[in-house]
């Protein structure tokens, strides 16, 4: 396989103005670690380097969250396709559709978790229903009912519901930051690191 040839951290990829040639160290650090992991810096990273103290920050959240989680990766990514669908965020589906299929999740029930996954809920099981309903109630400005809770409760433990929270947050943000700046869809090629799976 051939290398490939570094992308360039100076082209425009939002409204934002391009990096600077010479970006803060903390950056060159950033790039560096993405492609240890075998990834190019993605746009997102170079919108982020606009601020390189919080890009850092949230670099290590977002690995912390993919890999260090008690929940695990296959629930995870079915918090950040969901999440990502209701935001009607591209971006993010572009980089996460390859990784809840890793995951193991079938096209017919990435597409429901996509649409109106109560539909066809028979195709998961009662944790993912559960968790999809209160992350459903969770991205309408956290209005979680006592009885949505409760259901999570009982196939959930306290830490993973703390961890849907920060990851669906996360990425709701995140949806959010895309947006607002109006960040290009990586070409097609373009992936993100993976992480654990």
């Amino acid at each position: 396989m051939a290398e490939t040839k570094p992308l360039s951290h100076t082209r425009k990829v939002s409204r934002l103005p391009p990096l600077p040639e010479k970006v803060d160290p903390i950056m060159e650090e950033r790039f560096a670690q993405q492609r240890a992991r075998g990834a190019e810096p993605i746009n997102l990273h170079l919108a982020q380097g606009h601020a390189p103290i919080l890009s850092k920050a949230k670099g290590e959240f977002t690995w912390a969250l993919r890999n260090e989680t008690k929940l695990g990766r296959k629930l995870l990514e079915l918090v950040i396709v969901r999440v990502a669908s209701i935001m009607d965020c591209a971006y993010e589906l572009h980089h996460h559709l390859p990784m809840i299929a890793q995951a193991g999740y079938s096209a017919q029930q990435v597409d429901a978790v996509r649409g109106d996954w109560k539909k066809q809920k028979a195709l998961f099981q009662p944790k993912e229903q559960a968790l999809l309903a209160f992350v459903d109630e969770l991205c309408d400005r956290g209005n979680v009912t006592d009885a949505t809770f409760a259901e999570a409760s009982k196939h959930m433990t306290a830490q993973e519901i703390v961890e849907i929270c920060y990851c669906a947050t996360s990425y709701y943000a995140n949806a959010m930051f895309v947006k607002a700046v109006r960040l290009e869809v990586d070409a097609a090629d373009v992936r993100t690191a993976m992480g654990k799976f």
